[in-house]
């Protein structure tokens, strides 16, 4: 089963932010038995594009299939073994998962965005390798790519910056996928603002149009 996306007809007016946290070590010490990273949570946050609000949100937890949750991949994100593998919790396979998406969140009916192409290839590598079929619509929305065109002065580019600089700081636990999200979609409604102050989006903001965008978001 081919992962590329199909010709899904997407509703433009809602936009999904997704965030995932994967298995990870620290450099040079990752097992030789562990060659894939595995996605072990898929946070998502539902933009409302046109009134610039977050309409729902939430997180599935991921059991990995090809690796293991290290001591460091728990101390970065809080997911622990037994969050993932302990009887009676909620956590699901990879499959289980997309299925969830599709048929609960929706996620085929709207295009879906993320901080970078990381979540993107992570997606395509676990659908092709797991042959799972595409969860999202055809698509796809790097807010990163949006954040440097406007803020092309900054030589820091990660999404916690990029919450700091625009809506006045995070909110939740960095690295869980959930929380992520969330905060994402809280910039992809402040990117929103330029299209309604009417700024130039076409290059970077300048210090004052950026005073500008932060007084205006405060007042929604």
């Amino acid at each position: 089963m081919s992962s590329k996306p199909k010709a899904v007809v997407s509703d433009p007016r809602f936009l999904t932010v997704v965030d995932i946290e994967a298995t990870c070590w620290e450099t040079g010490k990752q097992p030789e038995k562990s060659t894939h990273s595995d996605i072990i949570e898929i946070g998502w946050a539902r933009v409302d594009v046109v009134n610039r609000t977050i309409e729902d949100r939430g997180t599935l937890l991921v059991r990995p299939q090809r690796s293991t949750v290290s001591k460091y991949c728990t101390d970065l994100t809080t997911i622990t073994k037994d969050m993932l593998f302990a009887e009676g919790n909620e956590a699901m396979n990879f499959r289980e998962a997309c299925a969830y998406l599709r048929t609960n969140i929706k996620t085929q009916q709207y295009p879906w965005a993320s901080w970078g192409m990381y979540d993107y290839r992570m997606f395509v590598e676990h659908c092709d390798s797991l042959d799972v079929q595409w969860p999202f619509g055809s698509n796809h929305l790097n807010v990163k790519s949006m954040y440097q065109t406007l803020f092309a002065y900054e030589d820091e580019y990660t999404a916690a910056a990029a919450v700091d600089n625009t809506v006045g700081g995070f909110e939740g636990t960095l690295h869980r996928g959930g929380d992520d999200a969330y905060n994402m979609a809280r910039v992809v409604c402040w990117l929103g603002t330029i299209f309604k102050v009417g700024l130039n989006a076409n290059g970077p903001l300048t210090p004052i149009q950026i005073r500008q965008l932060q007084d205006h978001a405060e007042t929604l």
